[in-house]
């Protein structure tokens, strides 16, 4: 499954100090196209009775390759049909259960399309929907995300650019001498992309201060919450750079680039 623009945007803006109330409930629809990354594309399919079902998570989990994700706990038992009502390949999760109304948080397609016809009951089992988050972000800041669908509110941060020899969630450790600290980064407002996801740039220029004594090499960008908090993002540097006096660190504006999809 993917997140929407609605989605994306609100969890990026985090990063901005806006926080993001968990969601208290979320419900599935059925759709016969696709709703895509706008979640008001697809056709909810109609038939008497049909409802939004609840949907209920499990706990973050850690899949084969590392990755983090949630699926249903639940067996999801739609309304059954009087009439034919057509071929579900989509589905749809929102903060809202009747038809039309809310937002759409996820979307995506079923591996094998639900063939909806008179006195049929389309049934999800448990593990059949399942949301996995991959990429650069931290353990930590999936976990908040996948958490805020099951009721966790995620915070508004004040984040801050820190600098690590190595990957901080291995073994790397972040640099240390006269004159570094951390420093404050701040974001544009999140822009949804045409290829799909969801894109938020610095905008501020950060600039280190001039190092007093050697602070060793700078191989891994940290992204933390703020200047005691929890790491959120990583980027490895394209070339590792020693830092030493007068070599001062610099992220220009708009070179530090997040990506939701």
């Amino acid at each position: 499954m993917f997140g929407t623009q609605w989605f994306e945007t609100r969890i990026l803006s985090t990063l901005r100090g806006t926080a993001l109330p968990g969601t208290a409930q979320t419900f599935i629809g059925l759709y016969t196209t696709n709703p895509g990354n706008t979640g008001n594309a697809g056709s909810e399919i109609s038939y008497s009775g049909y409802a939004r079902q609840v949907i209920e998570w499990s706990a973050p989990e850690v899949d084969a390759d590392g990755n983090i994700f949630i699926q249903n706990t639940n067996s999801i038992i739609f309304p059954r049909s009087q009439e034919d009502a057509g071929e579900v390949r989509h589905l749809g999760i929102l903060n809202a259960q009747p038809a039309g109304s809310g937002n759409m948080m996820l979307y995506g397609e079923w591996l094998l399309p639900l063939q909806v016809f008179t006195d049929n009951q389309p049934v999800v089992r448990p593990g059949e929907v399942r949301y996995t988050l991959e990429g650069d972000f931290s353990r930590w800041f999936k976990t908040q995300i996948l958490n805020n669908l099951r009721g966790e509110t995620i915070q508004g941060m004040t984040p801050v650019i820190a600098l690590f020899d190595g990957d901080p969630q291995d073994s790397g450790v972040e640099l240390i001498g006269g004159g570094y600290q951390r420093m404050s980064i701040t974001f544009a407002a999140p822009s949804a992309q045409p290829e799909g996801y969801t894109r938020m740039q610095n905008s501020n220029d950060v600039i280190f201060p001039d190092p007093e004594t050697p602070w060793g090499t700078w191989r891994f960008t940290a992204l933390m919450s703020s200047v005691t908090g929890d790491l959120v993002d990583i980027f490895q540097n394209p070339r590792a750079e020693t830092i030493n006096r007068q070599y001062i660190p610099r992220i220009a504006p708009f070179e530090y680039t997040m990506r939701l999809n």
